[in-house]
Protein backbone atom coordinates (compact mmCIF):
# COMPACT_ATOMS: atom_id res chain seq x y z
CA UNK A 1 0.00 0.00 0.00
CA UNK A 2 1.41 3.61 -1.18
CA UNK A 3 2.63 5.87 1.67
CA UNK A 4 0.19 8.37 0.79
CA UNK A 5 -2.98 6.39 1.43
CA UNK A 6 -1.83 6.51 5.29
CA UNK A 7 -2.33 10.27 5.32
CA UNK A 8 -4.97 11.12 7.91
CA UNK A 9 -8.03 12.48 6.05
CA UNK A 10 -9.07 15.17 8.69
CA UNK A 11 -6.33 16.63 8.66
CA UNK A 12 -6.52 18.33 5.38
CA UNK A 13 -10.14 18.38 6.05
CA UNK A 14 -9.88 20.86 9.33
CA UNK A 15 -7.74 23.22 6.63
CA UNK A 16 -10.77 23.29 4.85
CA UNK A 17 -8.65 22.26 1.40
CA UNK A 18 -8.27 19.03 -0.11
CA UNK A 19 -4.43 16.80 -0.82
CA UNK A 20 -3.04 16.43 -4.04
CA UNK A 21 -3.62 12.98 -4.01
CA UNK A 22 -7.20 11.14 -5.38
CA UNK A 23 -7.07 8.32 -3.38
CA UNK A 24 -8.63 10.51 -0.49
CA UNK A 25 -11.17 11.83 -2.86
CA UNK A 26 -12.28 9.16 -3.92
CA UNK A 27 -12.88 7.55 -0.62
CA UNK A 28 -15.42 10.26 0.06
CA UNK A 29 -17.33 9.67 -3.31
CA UNK A 30 -17.74 6.09 -2.89
CA UNK A 31 -18.84 6.90 1.02
CA UNK A 32 -21.33 9.35 -0.29
CA UNK A 33 -22.44 6.99 -3.03
CA UNK A 34 -22.73 4.34 -0.77
CA UNK A 35 -25.01 6.16 2.08
CA UNK A 36 -27.53 7.68 -1.03
CA UNK A 37 -27.81 4.53 -3.39
CA UNK A 38 -27.47 1.69 -0.66
CA UNK A 39 -28.28 0.75 2.60
CA UNK A 40 -24.66 0.83 3.40
CA UNK A 41 -23.64 2.14 7.25
CA UNK A 42 -21.39 4.93 8.96
CA UNK A 43 -20.17 2.06 10.27
CA UNK A 44 -19.47 0.26 7.38
CA UNK A 45 -17.75 3.22 5.89
CA UNK A 46 -15.32 3.47 8.60
CA UNK A 47 -14.61 -0.15 8.18
CA UNK A 48 -13.66 0.39 4.34
CA UNK A 49 -11.68 3.71 5.09
CA UNK A 50 -9.74 1.64 8.23
CA UNK A 51 -9.01 -1.43 5.23
CA UNK A 52 -8.21 1.14 2.90
CA UNK A 53 -5.29 2.98 5.30
CA UNK A 54 -7.03 5.82 6.10
CA UNK A 55 -6.03 7.05 10.12
CA UNK A 56 -8.32 10.17 12.07
CA UNK A 57 -6.06 12.97 12.41
CA UNK A 58 -4.83 11.79 15.99
CA UNK A 59 -3.44 8.60 13.89
CA UNK A 60 -6.48 6.35 15.13
CA UNK A 61 -9.14 4.14 13.61
CA UNK A 62 -11.98 5.45 12.04
CA UNK A 63 -15.65 5.22 13.96
CA UNK A 64 -19.16 5.90 12.62
CA UNK A 65 -19.06 9.35 14.45
CA UNK A 66 -15.95 10.42 13.28
CA UNK A 67 -17.21 9.50 9.68
CA UNK A 68 -20.43 11.57 10.12
CA UNK A 69 -18.48 14.72 11.36
CA UNK A 70 -16.10 14.32 8.57
CA UNK A 71 -18.78 14.06 5.54
CA UNK A 72 -20.32 17.06 6.86
CA UNK A 73 -16.84 19.55 6.52
CA UNK A 74 -17.42 22.36 3.39
CA UNK A 75 -14.07 19.84 2.08
CA UNK A 76 -16.59 16.71 1.37
CA UNK A 77 -19.03 19.43 -0.14
CA UNK A 78 -16.03 20.60 -2.37
CA UNK A 79 -15.24 16.96 -3.16
CA UNK A 80 -18.74 15.85 -3.91
CA UNK A 81 -20.17 19.00 -5.48
CA UNK A 82 -23.28 21.06 -3.87
CA UNK A 83 -25.64 18.54 -5.47
CA UNK A 84 -24.24 15.51 -4.41
CA UNK A 85 -23.64 16.44 -0.88
CA UNK A 86 -27.19 18.05 -0.29
CA UNK A 87 -28.15 14.56 -1.32
CA UNK A 88 -26.04 13.01 1.16
CA UNK A 89 -27.06 15.34 4.30
CA UNK A 90 -30.95 14.54 2.80
CA UNK A 91 -29.91 11.03 3.34
CA UNK A 92 -28.66 11.18 6.44
CA UNK A 93 -30.50 13.28 8.21
CA UNK A 94 -29.93 16.17 10.47
CA UNK A 95 -30.66 13.99 13.69
CA UNK A 96 -27.88 11.76 11.68
CA UNK A 97 -25.21 14.86 12.17
CA UNK A 98 -26.35 15.98 14.94
CA UNK A 99 -28.80 15.04 18.04
CA UNK A 100 -32.24 16.30 18.04
CA UNK A 101 -32.91 18.94 20.57
CA UNK A 102 -34.85 17.26 23.29
CA UNK A 103 -38.04 18.68 23.63
CA UNK A 104 -38.24 20.41 20.01
CA UNK A 105 -41.27 22.40 18.45
CA UNK A 106 -39.01 23.56 15.79
CA UNK A 107 -41.34 26.21 15.37
CA UNK A 108 -39.51 28.74 12.77
CA UNK A 109 -39.96 32.68 13.72
CA UNK A 110 -37.84 34.10 12.10
CA UNK A 111 -34.03 34.90 10.57
CA UNK A 112 -30.40 34.49 11.49
CA UNK A 113 -29.30 37.99 11.70
CA UNK A 114 -25.82 36.56 11.42
CA UNK A 115 -25.96 34.09 8.86
CA UNK A 116 -29.47 34.20 7.51
CA UNK A 117 -30.54 30.70 8.12
CA UNK A 118 -33.90 29.99 9.48
CA UNK A 119 -34.13 30.74 13.39
CA UNK A 120 -36.06 28.53 15.48
CA UNK A 121 -37.76 28.07 18.94
CA UNK A 122 -37.33 25.16 20.57
CA UNK A 123 -38.83 23.73 24.17
CA UNK A 124 -35.92 22.49 26.43
CA UNK A 125 -36.70 19.29 28.22
CA UNK A 126 -36.91 21.51 31.62
CA UNK A 127 -39.57 23.52 30.02
CA UNK A 128 -36.99 26.77 29.19
CA UNK A 129 -37.56 28.36 26.01
CA UNK A 130 -34.31 28.66 23.56
CA UNK A 131 -33.82 29.86 20.05
CA UNK A 132 -30.92 28.39 17.67
CA UNK A 133 -30.59 28.60 13.78
CA UNK A 134 -30.88 25.75 11.28
CA UNK A 135 -26.69 26.74 10.82
CA UNK A 136 -25.86 26.52 14.55
CA UNK A 137 -27.87 23.56 14.87
CA UNK A 138 -26.07 21.93 12.56
CA UNK A 139 -22.80 22.96 13.51
CA UNK A 140 -22.36 24.84 10.42
CA UNK A 141 -21.42 28.11 12.09
CA UNK A 142 -21.97 30.16 15.53
CA UNK A 143 -24.38 32.42 15.00
CA UNK A 144 -25.27 35.31 17.29
CA UNK A 145 -29.09 34.86 16.16
CA UNK A 146 -31.78 37.64 16.36
CA UNK A 147 -31.10 40.72 18.62
CA UNK A 148 -33.41 39.92 21.82
CA UNK A 149 -35.75 42.89 20.83
CA UNK A 150 -36.46 40.63 17.84
CA UNK A 151 -36.53 37.54 19.31
CA UNK A 152 -38.73 38.66 21.91
CA UNK A 153 -41.01 40.17 19.21
CA UNK A 154 -40.89 36.60 17.06
CA UNK A 155 -41.74 34.51 19.55
CA UNK A 156 -44.95 36.95 20.67
CA UNK A 157 -45.96 37.21 17.40
CA UNK A 158 -45.63 33.21 17.31
CA UNK A 159 -47.90 32.94 20.52
CA UNK A 160 -50.46 35.00 19.54
CA UNK A 161 -50.67 33.79 16.16
CA UNK A 162 -50.71 30.48 17.57
CA UNK A 163 -53.49 31.44 20.49
CA UNK A 164 -55.63 33.12 17.45
CA UNK A 165 -55.44 30.27 14.79
CA UNK A 166 -56.22 27.45 17.37
CA UNK A 167 -59.05 29.60 18.72
CA UNK A 168 -60.91 30.57 15.73
CA UNK A 169 -59.93 28.16 13.31
CA UNK A 170 -58.88 24.65 15.07
CA UNK A 171 -60.65 22.78 17.41
CA UNK A 172 -62.88 25.58 18.71
CA UNK A 173 -64.32 26.09 15.24
CA UNK A 174 -67.68 24.49 16.20
CA UNK A 175 -68.05 26.27 19.50
CA UNK A 176 -67.91 29.84 17.82
CA UNK A 177 -71.89 28.85 16.31
CA UNK A 178 -73.22 27.85 20.00
CA UNK A 179 -72.20 31.12 21.73
CA UNK A 180 -71.88 34.11 18.79
CA UNK A 181 -73.15 36.67 20.78
CA UNK A 182 -69.51 36.39 22.99
CA UNK A 183 -67.30 37.12 20.02
CA UNK A 184 -67.04 40.09 20.68
CA UNK A 185 -64.86 39.23 23.65
CA UNK A 186 -62.78 37.69 21.26
CA UNK A 187 -62.45 40.55 18.95
CA UNK A 188 -61.36 43.10 21.97
CA UNK A 189 -58.77 40.55 23.10
CA UNK A 190 -57.31 39.98 19.83
CA UNK A 191 -57.14 43.89 19.44
CA UNK A 192 -55.57 44.58 22.59
CA UNK A 193 -52.52 41.83 22.06
CA UNK A 194 -52.43 43.80 18.06
CA UNK A 195 -52.11 47.04 19.50
CA UNK A 196 -49.50 45.60 22.28
CA UNK A 197 -47.50 44.00 19.54
CA UNK A 198 -46.94 47.54 17.50
CA UNK A 199 -45.69 48.88 20.44
CA UNK A 200 -43.53 46.40 20.67
CA UNK A 201 -42.50 47.09 16.79
CA UNK A 202 -42.57 50.77 17.64
CA UNK A 203 -39.83 50.07 19.96
CA UNK A 204 -37.35 47.56 18.31
CA UNK A 205 -37.66 50.05 14.95
CA UNK A 206 -37.08 52.84 16.76
CA UNK A 207 -33.56 53.63 17.14
CA UNK A 208 -34.28 56.51 19.44
CA UNK A 209 -36.33 54.77 22.08
CA UNK A 210 -34.25 51.56 22.41
CA UNK A 211 -36.28 48.76 24.33
CA UNK A 212 -35.50 47.87 27.54
CA UNK A 213 -35.64 45.01 29.96
CA UNK A 214 -38.27 46.34 32.10
CA UNK A 215 -39.99 47.94 28.59
CA UNK A 216 -40.20 44.06 27.60
CA UNK A 217 -41.19 42.74 30.67
CA UNK A 218 -44.18 45.25 31.15
CA UNK A 219 -45.37 43.97 27.54
CA UNK A 220 -44.85 40.28 27.56
CA UNK A 221 -46.70 40.38 30.95
CA UNK A 222 -49.70 42.28 29.56
CA UNK A 223 -49.66 39.83 26.26
CA UNK A 224 -49.60 36.82 28.77
CA UNK A 225 -52.56 38.05 30.73
CA UNK A 226 -54.47 38.69 27.44
CA UNK A 227 -53.20 34.95 26.17
CA UNK A 228 -54.81 33.91 29.75
CA UNK A 229 -57.80 35.23 29.47
CA UNK A 230 -57.87 33.96 25.73
CA UNK A 231 -57.51 30.55 26.72
CA UNK A 232 -59.76 30.94 29.53
CA UNK A 233 -62.93 31.98 27.11
CA UNK A 234 -61.92 29.27 24.44
CA UNK A 235 -62.30 26.53 27.78
CA UNK A 236 -65.77 28.06 28.83
CA UNK A 237 -67.19 27.80 24.83
CA UNK A 238 -65.62 24.17 24.86
CA UNK A 239 -67.67 23.33 28.10
CA UNK A 240 -70.83 25.41 27.09
CA UNK A 241 -70.51 23.13 23.63
CA UNK A 242 -70.31 20.09 25.55
CA UNK A 243 -73.07 20.47 27.91
CA UNK A 244 -75.51 21.67 24.55
CA UNK A 245 -74.40 18.28 23.17
CA UNK A 246 -74.79 16.03 26.23
CA UNK A 247 -78.90 17.73 26.40
CA UNK A 248 -80.96 17.48 29.73
CA UNK A 249 -83.02 14.95 31.31
CA UNK A 250 -82.48 12.34 34.02
CA UNK A 251 -79.53 10.63 35.04
CA UNK A 252 -80.29 7.68 33.62
CA UNK A 253 -80.90 9.76 30.04
CA UNK A 254 -77.37 11.76 31.01
CA UNK A 255 -75.44 8.48 31.28
CA UNK A 256 -76.97 7.16 27.84
CA UNK A 257 -75.72 9.55 25.76
CA UNK A 258 -72.69 9.80 27.63
CA UNK A 259 -71.03 7.46 25.81
CA UNK A 260 -72.16 8.73 22.78
CA UNK A 261 -69.92 12.17 23.23
CA UNK A 262 -66.61 12.70 21.49
CA UNK A 263 -63.35 12.31 23.98
CA UNK A 264 -62.78 15.30 23.55
CA UNK A 265 -66.04 16.60 25.08
CA UNK A 266 -65.82 13.74 28.33
CA UNK A 267 -62.63 15.14 28.94
CA UNK A 268 -64.08 18.92 28.90
CA UNK A 269 -66.70 18.08 31.16
CA UNK A 270 -65.16 15.57 33.53
CA UNK A 271 -62.30 18.04 34.17
CA UNK A 272 -64.16 21.31 34.33
CA UNK A 273 -66.86 20.60 36.10
CA UNK A 274 -66.79 19.34 39.57
CA UNK A 275 -70.25 18.11 40.06
CA UNK A 276 -69.62 15.09 37.32
CA UNK A 277 -67.57 12.17 39.05
CA UNK A 278 -66.12 9.32 37.15
CA UNK A 279 -68.07 6.24 38.74
CA UNK A 280 -66.09 3.42 38.37
CA UNK A 281 -68.14 0.66 39.64
CA UNK A 282 -70.55 1.07 36.75
CA UNK A 283 -68.13 -0.02 34.44
CA UNK A 284 -65.47 2.90 32.55
CA UNK A 285 -66.89 5.75 30.79
CA UNK A 286 -69.75 5.51 33.02
CA UNK A 287 -70.28 9.11 35.06
CA UNK A 288 -72.85 9.71 38.05
CA UNK A 289 -74.34 13.55 37.13
CA UNK A 290 -74.80 15.31 40.56
CA UNK A 291 -77.40 18.39 40.31
CA UNK A 292 -75.98 19.44 37.00
CA UNK A 293 -78.88 20.02 34.25
CA UNK A 294 -82.03 18.65 35.96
Amino acid sequence: MQSHLLVPITKVMQAHQFGTTDEEAEAIRRAASALTTTTATLAQVALEWNHAGFLTSRGNPWRFLQVKRALRKPIARQVLGEFHHDALLARLGREALRPPLPGSDRTRIGTCGTCGSAMHRYIRADGAMRLVCTARMEGRTRGDGLTHPQIVLAYVETRVRDAVSELIAGRSAPVLDYLPRDLSTIATLCGDLEARQRRLHRLVDDADAPVTAADVARDLRAIDADLALLEAERADYLLAAALERLGTGTEAELNARWDLLPAADRTTIATRLVAVTIDTGRGPGRVRIESLLS
